[in-house]
């Protein structure tokens, strides 16, 4: 018998590109921490709210927001939560996607996630209060449902648990978190008009996408009119009397899962197919300009090139990748102009959040994920490339870049490390960067008009903490803000024409072309049962993104001028708003953030063999609440013999640092193995 006995020290394993094995999920890609954080702890009545430097005012925010949350959702869950519950904030999509408190790489759809083990909430800040706020309730939603489950077996002396079906976890989040709105109208009309809608045993077919989100949302929706929304709080609380969902549901409504399902069902198709009546879906009555990929964000160009004069410039992902293309629609032609997310320069084009502009001399500029911050590249068509590239020490976050009619400004949204995002204008000759707004608003959708100001959206209005935008403009020489759009609607992607402001609102339900005269009248253009978004003019072609059989696509209809359908205007109102932060009388202090160390894992184990005879042992992981110090302890014995009990322990201790760029790990074990097989024929 041969026995083999090692001792070893390891140190350190300096990894350049950052990120250590459990963190690799795709080839070639790794989790990297560009930003050292100095976390500080705001402790209230229910949370512990995590934040670093600048975000002092967010945190306070977030604070209020959860608070308010959970007295609300206490009372829907009929339920107390008694831990302090942890919630980290991101002031930027950018900073969240480098987060250690999971190790997955997270998509840039990801709009925040609550974590199983430890019951963290992870949200990050993309501009917009209202929607941040939405988020943590959300989340809360699932920290909520964690909790209540269990403390319903337990309190009844359950001990089988049994887990709901994805959907209805996120139906409920997204159901108890915010109002059904245009968003969610667009997706469940296209799926029923398309003939896509699933009966609720199938439902499990689309775990893991957005439109799982808004089925359950739906469903959740249509029990709460139809049957009460106590039906909804009934579940959680009668949880330990069945051993299946389907089971506790027809305890709870008095029907089967599947028959409400069918009246679901039904009620959709009630709800939409009436509506072609008068509206219609895009590729029925324009032009697709694009098929079979997902085509957003189209901006035309009357240059000469390849033979053409008539371009439109699109973004478009291909393959699960993002790219800048352009499509002639005289001739069919379509060039691959760059293609993005294969390198560290374009780690992200940011498919949905920010659009292209191009200047009337063929340079197209557009944003880029950078490292650990975005960036304004400039690409021209003569010389098919990037010819230049503008970075900004203060900005973060960069957004829907929009050329002058001179080609020498361009104006755009960016964030800061505070994470608000403030309207700016760049001068490209001497590269002066000129900040026009400061506040809490979210300025989105910048564009010049023919005076050389500045028209954008902005939740600035009176209803923006509801999370609705209008359009403003921004007078240059008096730098006075203007608001040009009032009312309870999402007024989106201003574009100046000769016979007004062209823009994209939802103010029929869903989202659809408008025209605002320079009188202030407002007439629609388009009535598409499902949507269109960011609306061009080329001579008198509209050129618009629209959205149809789940995906996004390039359209083009004539202009009829004089079918244009006058739309009621609301009358002004115009109110700042401020979003409330955390009492004091509820503030209990924020120190700075230490290290405190929790189990993630705890396993152990005995056995015996009627041959290798007992063996016993345990595992534990140990890390800190953000994810950046974790502790890998290892334990083990297969002796046989009383005399081989020392020399027999398997031990291992692994300590793992991610807080910076560089990781490191440090461990030390004694691992004891026989190679001889003790079996013998």
């Amino acid at each position: 018998m041969i026995k083999f006995t090692r001792l070893i020290f390891i140190a350190a394993a300096l990894v350049f590109s950052s990120g250590i094995a459990q963190a690799q999920f795709y080839f070639g890609k790794n989790k990297i921490q560009y930003t050292p954080f100095e976390w500080k702890v705001l402790t209230t009545d229910h949370f512990r709210i995590f934040f670093y430097d600048k975000e002092d005012d967010l945190a306070k925010i977030a604070a209020a927001a959860a608070e308010d949350a959970y007295v609300d959702l206490s009372s829907k869950f009929n339920h107390h939560i008694f831990h302090k519950i942890p919630l980290i904030i991101y002031s930027t999509p950018t900073f969240f996607t480098e987060t250690n408190v999971t190790p997955s790489l997270l998509p840039e759809n990801v709009a925040g996630f609550t974590e199983f083990f430890k019951g963290r909430m992870v949200v990050p800040f993309a501009g917009s209060i209202a929607d941040f706020q939405r988020v943590i309730k959300h989340e809360l939603v699932h920290t909520f449902q964690f909790d209540k489950i269990p403390a319903v077996m337990s309190e009844h002396r359950k001990t089988t648990q049994y887990g709901p079906p994805l959907w209805f976890v996120e139906g409920t989040a997204e159901f108890w978190s915010r109002e059904w709105d245009s968003e969610a109208e667009m997706v469940m009309a296209d799926m029923t008009l398309e003939g896509n809608i699933r009966p609720i045993s199938e439902l499990y077919g689309l775990s893991g996408t957005f439109f799982m989100y808004k089925f359950g949302e739906s469903f959740c929706h249509f029990v709460a009119d139809n049957y009460g929304e106590d039906k909804i709080q009934m579940i959680y609380e009668n949880w330990w009397k069945a051993k299946t969902f389907s089971e506790l549901f027809r305890l709870v409504v008095g029907k089967s899962l599947d028959e409400v399902g069918k009246e679901w069902v039904y009620y959709l198709k009630k709800r939409h197919f009436p509506k072609l009546e008068d509206k219609d879906l895009p590729a029925k009555v324009t032009t697709p300009l694009t098929s079979d990929v997902f085509a957003v964000h189209p901006v035309p160009l009357r240059h000469e090139y390849k033979g053409a004069d008539d371009w439109i410039i699109y973004k478009a992902n291909k393959l699960g990748y993002t790219g800048i293309y352009m499509r002639s629609p005289a001739t069919g032609q379509e060039v691959t102009l760059l293609k993005g997310e294969r390198s560290p320069d374009y780690e992200s084009l940011h498919l949905l959040r920010s659009g292209i502009s191009v200047s009337n001399d063929g340079r197209i500029v557009f944003v880029g994920k950078r490292h650990e911050r975005d960036v304004l590249y400039v690409y021209d068509l003569e010389a098919g490339d990037v010819i230049k590239h503008f970075e900004f020490p203060s900005l973060y976050h960069l957004q829907s870049p929009s050329w002058s009619a001179d080609g020498k400004s361009i104006a755009f949204t960016g964030a800061n490390y505070a994470g608000y995002h403030d309207l700016f204008l760049f001068q490209v000759a001497d590269s002066n960067l000129i900040r026009l707004t400061n506040d809490v608003y979210h300025e989105t959708d910048a564009a010049f008009d023919s005076n050389g100001n500045i028209i954008f959206a902005s939740d600035r209005g009176s209803y923006g903490f509801e999370a609705y935008t209008n359009l403003f403009r921004y007078d240059l020489k008096s730098n006075a803000i203007e608001p040009l759009t009032f009312g309870r609607y999402n007024d989106r992607s201003p574009q100046q024409t000769e016979d007004g402001i062209l823009f994209s609102s939802d103010r029929s339900g869903t989202s659809n072309i408008h025209l605002m005269k320079p009188d202030g009248s407002i007439y629609r253009i388009t009535d598409f049962a499902t949507g269109a978004f960011t609306p061009q003019l080329v001579d008198d072609r509209l050129i618009f993104s629209g959205y149809q059989s789940f995906t996004f696509s390039i359209y083009e209809t004539p202009l009829d001028t004089t079918a244009l359908v006058p739309v009621e205007a609301q009358p002004p109102l115009y109110t700042a708003w401020n979003p409330r932060r955390l009492d004091g009388t509820m503030e209990h202090g924020v120190v700075d953030y230490s290290n405190e160390y929790s189990l993630d894992i705890a396993q152990s184990a005995v056995s015996y063999d009627a041959v290798f005879g007992t063996m016993g042992g345990l595992q534990v992981v140990l890390s800190d609440m953000l994810g950046n110090h974790t502790w890998y302890f290892l334990l083990s014995n297969t002796a046989s013999q009383r005399n081989e009990l020392l020399e027999s322990f398997n031990v291992g201790a692994t300590f793992f640092n991610q807080e910076h760029r560089v990781n490191y790990g440090i461990g030390a074990y004694h691992l004891f193995n026989e190679y001889q097989d003790r079996v013998e024929g």
